[in-house]
C-alpha cells in the first residue's frame, strides 16, 4: 500500500512538473510576451531581497573552505594543488548544489502553493541559474584574493590553471547539471503542492543528490 501510495504521489508530481515544461517552453512568443510583466514582478519581490545575504553566506562558506585547504595544502607541503581543489570542490560541485539549496528554500518552496504560475517557475529558475554563476565568481576570486593577495602577477597562472580544469567535457557537464538543479528548483514544487514542507524538502534533496551523482559520474568515472 505505501510503494504504491509513493508511486501514485511520483507520477502525479512528475505529470505536473511536465505540464509546467510546457506550459513555461511551449509558449508561444506573444504569450512569453504577456508573461514577462509577471515574470519580473516575481523576480523582483522573491529574487532581490534574498540575493545580498546569498551573497554574504556564500562568501564566509566559500571563505572557511579555502582556508582549510589552502592551510591543510600547505601543513603537507602540496600548496601548488590548493588551487585546483579548491575550484573542482567549490565552484564545480558545492557551490551549485547549495545555490539550489538556498533558491528552493527561499524562493521556489515558500511559493509552492501557487507555483502553478508560470512567473513563479521562472523566477525559481533564473534565480538558480544566477545565484550559482555569481557564487562561482565570487568564489574564484575569492580563492585567488586568499593565495596570491591582491598582487596581479598570480593571474596569470591562476587563469591557466582553471583553464586546465574547464576541459570542454567538464565545463559541459557543470553547465547541464547547473541546468538540471534550476530545472528541479523551479518545477518540481509545482508537484508538490500538497505534500508537507519536510516532504517536499527531502524529495527535491534527493533529486538535487541524484543530479549531483550522476554528474560526479560523467566528470571522475
Amino acid at each position: 500500500m505505501i510503494q504504491r501510495n509513493w508511486l501514485y504521489q511520483t507520477g502525479h508530481a512528475s505529470l505536473e512538473m511536465g505540464k509546467l515544461f510546457v506550459r513555461m517552453f511551449a509558449a508561444s512568443g506573444s504569450q512569453k510576451v504577456m508573461a514577462w510583466p509577471a515574470i519580473e514582478r516575481a523576480i523582483a519581490e522573491r529574487c532581490l531581497p534574498v540575493l545580498p545575504g546569498f551573497l554574504l553566506l556564500s562568501s564566509l562558506l566559500s571563505l572557511v573552505i579555502i582556508r582549510i585547504v589552502t592551510v591543510t595544502a600547505q601543513s603537507y607541503g602540496l600548496s601548488e594543488f590548493a588551487l585546483e581543489v579548491l575550484v573542482r570542490t567549490l565552484v564545480l560541485e558545492l557551490l551549485p548544489l547549495y545555490s539550489a539549496i538556498f533558491v528552493a528554500l527561499r524562493i521556489s518552496l515558500p511559493a509552492r502553493g501557487a507555483h502553478s504560475d508560470i512567473a513563479q517557475a521562472w523566477a525559481g529558475l533564473l534565480a538558480s541559474l544566477l545565484f550559482t554563476g555569481l557564487a562561482s565568481i565570487l568564489a574564484a576570486a575569492l580563492a585567488y584574493l586568499m593565495v596570491y593577495g591582491l598582487s596581479p602577477w598570480g593571474l596569470g597562472s591562476y587563469i591557466g590553471a582553471v583553464g586546465k580544469i574547464f576541459t570542454p567535457a567538464m565545463s559541459f557537464i557543470f553547465l547541464m547539471k547547473t541546468l538540471a538543479f534550476s530545472l528541479a528548483v523551479a518545477l518540481l514544487p509545482a508537484g508538490l503542492a500538497k505534500a508537507n514542507e519536510l516532504q517536499a524538502f527531502t524529495r527535491l534533496i534527493a533529486l538535487l543528490l541524484l543530479v549531483e551523482a550522476v554528474s560526479l559520474v560523467g566528470n571522475y568515472a
